[in-house]
């Protein structure tokens, strides 16, 4: 019984790595595990990667486990947004880290970028204008506000969130506070560009 288990196990392991691969699973294996460490800058522009893309409905992840963007689910299920889709795309900034030995939470710094749908996975040059702070059960969270640099994406151009066309942070607001059907999410209070400059330039990676 025994043999015909490990029997079993060693046919699995076997077929496992002899299995062809998708291009998207290349593609992953490749160029996903590289993502957190990418460079903070290229070119003399601030660059994020980007998890979610403007008008999805769903919730995409990058895995630092597996290398992998993943759509988040529950009990095999998609998770949805209660209401309307992402007015903006969000990722992070690479080789950036709140470091849990300064009272960060151990992730990148989030970034919400305000322009064109951009493609997930997406490594592109970005503007910080701003922050947002806002309350998440007691915990208090900070995404940086941007706008994209590539001519193919950029709709907005503005260098601070002062100078936003009206209407934009009232949109950003509503969708993250009333992402849930609850009170989760509260609106704190929103930072400058200097702000936000200052907030990436103190999680940058030192190497």
């Amino acid at each position: 019984m025994r043999l015909s288990v490990l029997f079993l196990f060693s046919l699995f392991i076997t077929l496992t790595a002899c299995r062809k691969r998708s291009p998207e699973e290349l593609k992953a294996r490749s160029e996903g595990k590289f993502k957190l460490h990418l460079p903070f800058e290229k070119d003399g522009k601030l660059m994020a990667v980007i998890e979610s893309s403007a008008g999805d409905h769903h919730k995409t992840n990058y895995n630092p486990i597996n290398h992998a963007f993943e759509k988040l689910m529950i009990d095999g299920q998609l998770i949805k947004t209660k209401h309307l889709s992402l007015p903006f795309n969000a990722g992070f900034i690479p080789s950036t880290r709140l470091d849990t030995n300064k009272r960060g939470n151990g992730e990148t710094v989030k970034v919400f970028v305000l322009s064109g749908r951009i493609p997930s996975e997406t490594y592109t040059p970005i503007n910080p204008i701003g922050l947002m702070h806002y309350n998440d059960k007691g915990i208090k969270r900070t995404v940086v506000l941007a706008h994209s640099l590539d001519d193919e994406y950029q709709s907005i151009k503005s260098e601070d969130i002062s100078l936003l066309p009206k209407g934009v942070l009232e949109m950003v607001s509503n969708w993250v506070c009333n992402q849930e059907s609850n009170d989760r999410y509260q609106l704190i209070s929103w930072g400058q560009q200097r702000d936000a400059l200052k907030y990436i330039n103190d999680w940058k990676l030192r190497r």
